[in-house]
């Protein structure tokens, strides 16, 4: 947050005409049904209650501004390799996979960037940037490994064994001077396991965007 509050009040001070910030649906927590921009926060991790504070920091800087919120973006990086890589060694589904599992695609990001960018109808507000469609975690797992040609694990573990199971891993790793397992750390599993479904109509009423990609396509 100190690196947000330094650019907010730079950005003051040099008149910039509008701070775009990257945001995270995980500020409103777990969403059971489409979560609109005006809920209410209600962030669990540090990484949710840091990007609600920044969140607050842009708003209340004097600077105009225009906030999009992501799910968990579909890209080629590192964690998504580390998913693929699991997918194909037979990873376990955590609990019964039956959560929303919203994730939207990267370059429906980057347009989403992009038409806001000095945009009069996006000062001053807030946009959701989601995939088309709304699959569960085991229709995700399930998408992967069919588009990975590997055969999906039957396999399923009960949360609180996972959970366990992560924090043995992480005091074995610390314990060895290396680092967990990013898959098999506990904001991981907490992410998998989690309801996540955010409504992008606002994005579309305002600015008429919509996505281009469902999840498979991504």
């Amino acid at each position: 947050t100190k690196g947000t509050r330094n650019v907010a009040e730079l950005s003051k001070k040099h008149c910039v005409k509008q701070i775009i910030y990257m945001g995270s649906s995980g500020v409103l927590g777990e969403t059971k049904k489409p979560a609109k921009e005006d809920m209410p926060y209600n962030p669990k991790t540090l990484y949710e209650k840091s990007k609600m504070e920044g969140e607050k920091i842009i708003k209340q800087c004097g600077v105009p501004y225009t906030i999009i919120r992501t799910t968990i973006i579909i890209g080629p990086n590192l964690i998504w390799a580390q998913i693929f890589g699991a997918a194909r060694k037979g990873y376990p589904v955590l609990g019964e996979g039956d959560n929303y599992f919203h994730l939207v695609y990267v370059e429906d990001v980057v347009r989403m960037l992009l038409l806001v960018l000095g945009n009069k109808k996006a000062l001053d507000q807030t946009f959701h940037v989601a995939s088309k469609d709304t699959p569960t975690y085991f229709e995700v797992y399930k998408i992967i490994c069919e588009e990975l040609g590997v055969k999906m694990t039957k396999k399923k573990v009960p949360l609180m064994l996972a959970y366990t199971a992560s924090y043995i891993h992480t005091i074995k790793s610390k314990l060895r001077g290396k680092h967990p397992s990013l898959i098999k750390s506990k904001s991981s599993i907490d992410r998998l396991v989690r309801n996540r479904i955010i409504s992008t109509d606002k994005a579309k009423r305002v600015l008429g965007f919509e996505p281009k990609f469902n999840t498979r396509e991504a």
